[in-house]
């Protein structure tokens, strides 16, 4: 008589399982901070813990301030960035609504914002012919305004519109003043 393999007896039925329901992924590796299920009372039912090893495929070993747990993938949550799960605090997620969980979700994944664009657009911008000089001057400050560039934002608007302003009378007296001078602005 033999004895089946492993193979057949949990691995193609584990495969079987997945096609039919998918499969969880997980990404969570050793020195991980993780949320994990905590049993020892109803009050709080997650606790913060670092992943010391993995203990199978789906299970990891979690150092926590209660000790040390066994926990399997589906009664643990990866904190991203290590930030101990801190988008709720002070609060407890518990006593929060579906919808202000949601809400605060979505503002920690929205996509952080690039300024490569809009810098872009800024520095190739030229004034146009039929542009009145203060038309330019209001594009420029409204094409830098979303460049984030704080306190440097008037001398670069101000490099942007004499650069910009293309040849003539009005860029030739322009260069004549003194740049260095914390007084040449847009507004002057």
């Amino acid at each position: 008589m033999l004895i089946p393999s492993t193979k057949d007896v949990v691995s193609d039925p584990q495969d079987s399982q997945i096609k039919r329901h998918g499969k969880q992924q997980h990404d969570i590796q050793q020195g991980d901070t993780v949320a994990v299920r905590d049993y020892r009372t109803n009050e709080n039912k997650w606790s913060i813990g670092i992943v010391t090893k993995n203990v199978g495929k789906q299970a990891f070993e979690v150092d926590t301030e209660a000790g040390t747990w066994k926990r399997h993938i589906n009664q643990t949550i990866k904190i991203p960035n290590g930030d101990s799960g801190a988008l709720c605090l002070p609060e407890n997620p518990d006593n929060k609504t579906f919808e202000s969980l949601s809400d605060i979700l979505l503002k920690h994944y929205e996509p952080k914002k690039s300024y490569f664009v809009a810098r872009h657009r800024l520095y190739l911008a030229r004034k146009n012919h039929d542009e009145s000089v203060p038309q330019w001057g209001a594009r420029v400050r409204e094409l830098a305004s979303k460049c984030g560039f704080g306190p440097e934002l008037e001398i670069v608007v101000r490099d942007i519109f004499v650069t910009g302003m293309g040849s003539g009378k009005i860029q030739d007296r322009l260069l004549e003043e003194d740049v260095s001078a914390a007084s040449t602005t847009l507004a002057k």
